[in-house]
C-alpha cells in the first residue's frame, strides 16, 4: 500500500463579523419510504444493519473559498444548496463508493463569529434553548471554526425510532428521528431525518442519518462521483477522546455486531466498506473529535485530512 499523503493547507479561512440568525439549521436527517413512519424504513425480520459511513463534515467559512481550495488539491465539488431556514448551505464532494464530504458553511459568514462569542461568554446553551439537537450541534461546529467536525452513519432498512430506542434502553440517549431538508441549486427538496447523540462525549461520536426522498436526491452520483485526484471514497476515520472507556461502550451500542478490535489504546469497528478508529486523547492537547478522515484512492494509496491542516 502507498503511504499515506497528507494534504496540507487546504482550508485556512478568516472568520468575518456579523449578527447572529438563529433559526433552524437542517442540516442532515434521516428517514422512511412510502408507508413508513418519518425516520423509518421498511427492512426484513431479524435484518442487521449494514452499517457505512454515510459522509463526512468539514466546516469552512466561506463556500466560494473552500470550494476553489478543494479544486485545487484535485477533487471535484458540486453543489448541495441551503438548508432548511436559509442560515447555512453546503457543497459535496462525493465519492465511488456512495460517500461524501460534506463542506458545510454558513450563509452569512459572521454566523460563525456569533458562536464563537455565545461559546466564549458561557452562554451558548441558554441561546440554543429553543433549537432541535441537530440544529445546536451543527452550531457548536461553526463555533469551533474550520475542520472536520463531525460524521453520519446510515445503514439500508434502518429504523431511526427503534434504533432510539434500543440505544435508550441502554443508557444511550438519541434525540430523534429529527426532520430535515436541503433545497438543491436545481429547485429540488431533499429531505431526511437524523437520530442525534446528546449524551456523554457527544464530538467523538456520530449522527445517524436516513433519507425520506431517494437518496440519489441527496448524493450526487455518476461523473460527479469520479474524481480527478483518484479518491474513491472515505476509508476511515479516526477519532480522539479522552472518555474512550464510554465512547466506545457508545459504538458498542448504538452498532451491535459490528465487528470490532482493538489494539493497544485504540478500538477499531468494521462497517461495509469503512473503518471508524477511536484512539485514547491525551489530556490538554487537541479537543476530542475527529482526528483524521483518510480517503482512499484507487491505487490503493491514501489522502488524508486532519486536525494540524486547518491549524
Amino acid at each position: 500500500m502507498a503511504a499515506p499523503v497528507r494534504i496540507v493547507h487546504v482550508l485556512l479561512y478568516a472568520l468575518a463579523i456579523t449578527t447572529l440568525v438563529l433559526s433552524a439549521v437542517c442540516i442532515s436527517g434521516c428517514v422512511g419510504s412510502s408507508g413508513t413512519s418519518p425516520g423509518e424504513t421498511a427492512a426484513g425480520p431479524g435484518t442487521a444493519p449494514a452499517w457505512r459511513i454515510d459522509h463526512a463534515v468539514i466546516v469552512v467559512d466561506n463556500l466560494t473559498e473552500a470550494r476553489e481550495r478543494f479544486a485545487a488539491a484535485g477533487f471535484s465539488v458540486v453543489a448541495g444548496g441551503e438548508h432548511g431556514g436559509n442560515d447555512t448551505e453546503n457543497a459535496l464532494v462525493p465519492f465511488e463508493d456512495g460517500s461524501y464530504l460534506e463542506l458545510f458553511a454558513p450563509v452569512n459568514p459572521a454566523m460563525a463569529t456569533e458562536m464563537k462569542a455565545l461559546v466564549a461568554s458561557g452562554t451558548f446553551d441558554a441561546a440554543m434553548q429553543q433549537e432541535n439537537a441537530m440544529d445546536s450541534r451543527f452550531m457548536r461546529h461553526l463555533a469551533d471554526g474550520p475542520g472536520p467536525e463531525d460524521f453520519a452513519l446510515s445503514s439500508p432498512g434502518l429504523n431511526l425510532s427503534a434504533a432510539q430506542a434500543d440505544a435508550g434502553q441502554q443508557g444511550i440517549i438519541l434525540a430523534g428521528p429529527i426532520p430535515m431538508s436541503r433545497t438543491r441549486p436545481d429547485g429540488i427538496d431533499v429531505k431526511w431525518h437524523v437520530d442525534v447523540p446528546v449524551s456523554g462525549d457527544t464530538a467523538a461520536v456520530p449522527f445517524i442519518i436516513a433519507d425520506d426522498t431517494p437518496r440519489s436526491y441527496r448524493v450526487p452520483g455518476g461523473a460527479d462521483a469520479m474524481q480527478p485526484n483518484n479518491v474513491t471514497g472515505i476509508k476511515r476515520i479516526v477519532i480522539r477522546t479522552q472518555d474512550q472507556e464510554n465512547v466506545t461502550q457508545w459504538y458498542d451500542t448504538v452498532l451491535p455486531g459490528v465487528p470490532a478490535s482493538t489494539n493497544g489504546s485504540a478500538t477499531t469497528y468494521m462497517l461495509n466498506g469503512s473503518t471508524i478508529e477511536v484512539r485514547q486523547g491525551v489530556a490538554g492537547t487537541q479537543q476530542d473529535g475527529i482526528a483524521e478522515i483518510v480517503l482512499a484512492q484507487g491505487s490503493g494509496g491514501e489522502l488524508v485530512l486532519d486536525n494540524s491542516t486547518w491549524e
